[in-house]
């Protein structure tokens, strides 16, 4: 019983890193998409 608790505690805490870390990335890539494309928008205008 102790053992089934604790493999379902790091279960839960790897899924909540991952889910962190999918968002940070999901984040940093919406970034970088919207930065670059106000970079292009620059140099067509500029």
């Amino acid at each position: 019983m102790g053992n089934a608790g604790g493999s379902m505690f790091w279960m839960f805490g790897i899924v909540i890193v991952i889910y962190i870390v999918g968002i940070s990335l999901y984040q940093l890539y919406l970034w970088i998409k919207k930065s670059g494309q106000e970079e292009v928008i620059n140099h067509e205008y500029s």
